[in-house]
């Protein structure tokens, strides 16, 4: 019985310390726009997505966010793609975005694409692009309205038409 209550403040100690390792982990890990450039050498293809070679890429829109739909908030995302010549998404990383809902949405996007089926070799190095995504509220024309925001960069756009949700 004795050896029972001797140990005991050791696994609470043990958890103590387990507990804050964890916590402090889960504060240190960065946001999709908090990421570094890890290929700042890399040029921008602007707009490759958007060519007739990629149509193939199977992509997701963004899921519009619940807050955002429900404060009725229209806004964009710009994220970075770095691509190796095998369509291995080496690096992503949001560079604008007007909410960072609206950014985690975008990355989470992102993540979710598949390269399968892109025919090989369309890519001889490793490449970066920016996809910019649009988040607009339904208005009947199944476009999002040009008053989005412009701060976002990227001519390779894709929208999450969302409908306003009443709280």
């Amino acid at each position: 019985m004795d050896g029972i209550k001797t140990k005991a403040p050791y696994y609470k100690g043990l958890l103590a310390l387990l507990a804050t390792v964890f916590i402090s982990g889960c504060e240190s890990t960065p946001k999709p726009n908090e990421l570094e450039d890890n290929y700042p050498d890399v040029t921008i293809a602007p707009a490759l997505l958007a060519q007739k070679d990629f149509q193939r890429v199977v992509r997701h829109p963004p899921r519009y966010p619940r807050a955002m739909a429900e404060s009725g908030t229209m806004g964009c995302a710009s994220v970075e793609l770095v691509l190796s010549p095998d369509y291995r998404l080496l690096q992503l990383r949001v560079i604008e975005q007007s909410t960072p809902e609206f950014g985690q949405a975008a990355y989470d996007s992102v993540r979710r694409w598949h390269w399968g089926s892109v025919t090989e070799g369309l890519l001889s190095e490793t490449t970066k692009t920016v996809t910019r995504m649009n988040f607009c509220l339904e208005d009947g024309s199944g476009r999002c309205p040009q008053a989005i925001s412009d701060n976002c960069p990227g001519s390779d756009v894709l929208n999450s038409i969302g409908y306003k949700i009443r709280g």
